[in-house]
């Protein structure tokens, strides 16, 4: 399928380079440290999930172009959010700054307040330097919204069409498409920890994150009636006409690997 927007500045060899360089500097926990931090403060200025899937995309990015961080990792996250907010909104919250150094310095933020203002604006431009200024990036969430609002007539009839006249196909639909989307939006904020964004394109991610989870829902131990399919025939054509679902497998074996890091 046609790359997203930003793919072209990552190829695979890029992408399996960068996964061995966190792997043998040992930085995974630097980088999840990073994220949640993000994810942190995107809640204390109210950024929404697009705002916030914007800022993760562009921290790794980032972090991807710059090896040798001559930075705070916790400013790189401020800024790519800060940036993101400001494609989002011309007027980002004041709070970015206050929040973020009291997070760097919670016994003396005054001493360094300057400091982080000024790092976390050096940080912004670089971020824009380093992408040349090309930022009209695909968030994945818009294709799980996509997919929800197309596929779900189609799911329910599936459902119908897998139970017994006796039960309740509408109750069990609910329940289970209700799931679904909720494990699948959580796998997806879970996949933000990774890399994967700059690689994989946005509607592979979210059928990843579908397959995943819809696994875990199918073979969970719950009775019989309560476990049909709701991912039947060509589901994965709403996400995107092109897609290779071969891609989307390999991809869900990646964030399987993923929350191993996670744990």
């Amino acid at each position: 399928m046609k790359p997203a927007s930003i793919q072209k500045f990552f190829t695979r060899d890029d992408y399996e380079a960068l996964i061995k360089r966190y792997d043998d500097q040992k930085d995974w926990k630097m980088i999840f440290e990073s994220i949640a931090f993000l994810y942190e403060l995107s809640e204390h200025v109210n950024a929404g999930s697009r705002t916030t899937e914007l800022g993760c995309i562009l921290f790794h990015m980032f972090m991807a172009k710059v090896p040798l961080m001559p930075y705070n990792v916790k400013i790189v996250a401020a800024a790519s959010l800060y940036l993101a907010c400001k494609l989002d909104s011309p007027r980002p919250s004041n709070l970015f700054v206050e929040y973020t150094n009291n997070k760097r310095n919670p016994n003396n933020p005054d001493s360094t307040l300057a400091e982080t203002k000024e790092q976390l604006y050096l940080v912004e431009s670089k971020i824009l330097v380093e992408l040349d200024f090309a930022l009209e990036f695909e968030v994945p969430r818009l294709y799980l919204i996509q997919f929800d609002f197309n596929y779900k007539a189609e799911a329910k009839a599936a459902i119908s069409q897998q139970l017994p006249e006796d039960v309740d196909a509408d109750k069990v639909f609910k329940e289970l498409w209700s799931m679904l989307m909720e494990f699948a939006s959580k796998c997806l904020n879970d996949t933000l920890y990774s890399p994967l964004c700059l690689y994989y394109h946005p509607a592979e991610i979210v059928a990843a994150c579908l397959v995943f989870v819809h696994t875990l829902i199918v073979v969970s131990g719950q009775p019989l009636e309560s476990r049909p399919k709701l991912l039947v025939g060509e589901w994965f054509t709403h996400l995107h006409k092109d897609i290779d679902m071969e891609v989307a497998a390999e991809c869900a074996n990646e964030i399987e690997q993923l929350f191993c890091h996670l744990k």
